[in-house]
């Protein structure tokens, strides 16, 4: 019996063959690539491409293989660079490996010229393992390039671009197998589910990659501290902020006091910083985000702005417009502004937010998604220029907030609330608070709410409902942050 070779199947290629034929002609593609009319025509009709036609094709008509196999990268192998046709002739090589593996008379391994079978079998299969290898070397270099400009995409928040790498990245992958290269893909894959909203996700991808590294013996205590700071943001994204503290102190723990730290050290305590100044734990936090910060490296002088920006407005009693006094900042600044305009509630220093922030790009600006709005409505009703219709956000942006686990259903009812406190309805702005309570219990214990959030919540509440338990509870919480010496709720 004779195993017929692999076939590559798909709309997706039956379509591209289309494509190319519609631009050279069909008769040109089968004259160029020896193959008959007539069969050119069924494999546009739709029947199965074999393997050796798309060799025929690439290698008579100059087409890049990887557009041709994949659909990534342009069509001729002229436009593309020297270093991705590198990577698109191994892929050829290895579909004709295939293809050789294939067309071998495996049926007859039984018979008398099994030898020659067999030795015919391990030839190809060593040419199949020759070839991977080679193709790994052509793909690591364009593989890294197109994973630096993933995390500068994701960086500057510019998901659409983000995303498009990451599809190029997701078929590039299919050819290497470099475990360090790979846990970089899953781990700022991870990130871009996490700015698309996908946050559950995001923590289970980050988990595996985190499991997978501490179960390698030759990872260093770098990556350990850095794979466990991304997995603590990620879960920190779906309200288990304890549990992230937790595991940032755990990882912290692999590395000796002792010892000269690497600069991840810093970043790890950086992030704890926040999380426990952000939280509840001021006094925990502060020194632990002065040690950080005069140690970060100078290619995270964004986080050490964040840093300085948090202290100040929660710890220090600093203004919106003191903290926009410093100059221009990274799109990573703008949520954590965004937050702080939204509590003092000054029409100037919204505006001015907003204008910074859109200064910044469509991009960033839109993936703020429900912060961006409400920062708008608010300034609205502020400034007085919504007569009639209360305003109210976008259903993809309240739907993206209340998809987030735990924390979403909570953010969204406070910051209706604190639209009808502005505009002056008592009652409903009662009704959204009652809902925002609820959402805190449905949440969970496991889940942690900033303090911001918890105070935007109990302001809300002591308008609305005073002479309550609630308000009661709401005045209580004041008094224990003031005395935990944070400064933003002086006036509260």
């Amino acid at each position: 019996m004779t195993k017929t070779a692999p076939a590559l199947t798909g709309k997706s290629l039956t379509a591209r063959v289309a494509e190319l034929c519609a631009q050279v002609g069909l008769s040109e593609v089968a004259r160029r690539s020896e193959t008959p009319v007539s069969s050119v025509h069924r494999y546009v009709g739709g029947a199965r491409v074999p393997a050796e036609f798309c060799a025929d094709v690439v290698k008579g008509l100059g087409v890049n293989p990887a557009w041709l196999l994949l659909g990534q990268g342009a069509p001729w192998l002229a436009d593309v660079p020297q270093r991705t046709a590198k990577v698109a002739g191994g892929m050829l090589e290895l579909v004709e490996a295939m293809n050789a593996v294939a067309h071998m008379r495996l049926g007859s391994l039984a018979g008398k010229e099994n030898r020659k079978v067999l030795r015919e079998l391990d030839d190809a299969m060593r040419r199949h393992e020759q070839l991977r290898a080679k193709l790994h070397q052509h793909v690591a270099p364009v593989a890294q390039e197109l994973l630096d400009a993933m995390r500068t995409s994701l960086t500057r928040r510019e998901m659409k671009r983000a995303a498009e790498l990451h599809a190029a990245l997701e078929q590039l992958m299919r050819f290497s197998d470099d475990g360090a290269l790979r846990r970089r893909f899953e781990s700022l894959g991870a990130s871009l589910a996490y700015a698309l909203g996908k946050r559950a996700d995001a923590v289970a991808i980050q988990r595996r990659v985190f499991l997978a590294l501490l179960a390698d013996a030759s990872a260093t205590t770098d990556q350990v501290l850095r794979q466990g700071h991304d997995l603590a943001a990620a879960m920190t994204g779906i309200g288990h902020t304890n549990d992230a503290a937790a595991m940032l102190r755990a990882t912290l723990a692999f590395t000796d006091a002792r010892a000269q730290r690497p600069a991840a050290w810093y970043i790890v305590n950086a992030l704890l910083a926040l999380l426990e100044s952000e939280f509840g734990d001021l006094q925990q936090g502060l020194p632990r985000l002065a040690l950080a910060v005069a140690n970060l490296p100078p290619e995270h002088a964004t986080l050490a702005r964040m840093l300085r920006m948090s202290v100040g407005f929660v710890a220090y009693g600093f203004n919106v417009s003191a903290l926009l006094g410093e100059g221009p900042y990274a799109a990573p600044c703008a949520s954590g502004l965004i937050q702080y305009a939204l509590w003092e509630e000054r029409a100037e220093s919204l505006a001015a937010v907003i204008k910074s922030a859109k200064a910044l790009g469509s991009d960033p600006w839109r993936n703020m998604h429900l912060n961006s709005e409400q920062a708008e409505m608010v300034l609205d009703l502020l400034q007085r220029r919504r007569k009639a219709a209360m305003p109210q956000p976008s259903a993809e942006a309240e739907a993206r907030c209340r998809a987030m686990p735990g924390i979403g259903p909570f953010q969204v009812e406070v910051y209706a609330a604190q639209r009808q406190r502005l505009a002056g309805q008592r009652a409903q702005c009662a009704s959204a608070c009652q809902a925002a309570q609820q959402a805190m219990v449905e949440a969970g214990p496991q889940v942690s709410f900033e303090v911001m959030a918890l105070g935007q919540h109990y302001r809300n509440v002591k308008y609305a409902m005073p002479d309550t338990d609630l308000a009661a509870q709401a005045q209580a919480y004041f008094e224990d942050m003031r005395k935990r010496g944070y400064a933003c709720f002086s006036q509260a």
